[in-house]
């Protein structure tokens, strides 16, 4: 089976983009996993005029998943969504969830340092687990 698809974003409650195969009429099953639980899942079959005019299908193989519960921000990058039955995971244009990641990791480890890097005042987060031998 040639399935096709992407995940335009994923937030706390949901997750949402696209999934199309040519041999599936009706959708397809589409699933978020955390690790190996299923958290969610839809059929990808959302009216999506942009598909449609790309030449996917008839456009309608959008999709939102509503998660069962409410995910943690530090783990919105960890989250796979994939078709079921598959092992292989729908691309991310982006790093969806970065951002709240690296919220959550700040609230998380406040002890952690924050400094401007040498590439134009990108910030980055350092996680100190113990001291060094020479501190």
């Amino acid at each position: 089976m040639s399935i096709r698809g992407f995940l335009d974003d994923v937030s706390p409650s949901q997750a949402s983009g696209w999934a199309f195969s040519p041999e599936e009429r009706r959708g397809l099953l589409v699933q978020a996993m955390l690790n190996t639980e299923i958290i969610g899942e839809a059929i990808a079959n959302i009216e999506r005029p942009d598909l449609r005019e790309a030449g996917i299908g008839d456009g309608r193989c959008g999709f939102t998943i509503e998660f069962r519960r409410q995910i943690d921000p530090a783990y919105l990058p960890f989250i796979a969504v994939k078709p079921d039955g598959s092992d292989v995971e729908f691309t991310r244009w982006h790093p969806t969830g970065l951002g709240e990641f690296l919220s959550a990791l700040y609230r998380g480890h406040p002890a952690n340092g924050r400094h401007r890097s040498l590439f134009g005042g990108l910030w980055t987060c350092l996680l100190y687990t113990s001291p060094s031998p020479r501190d």
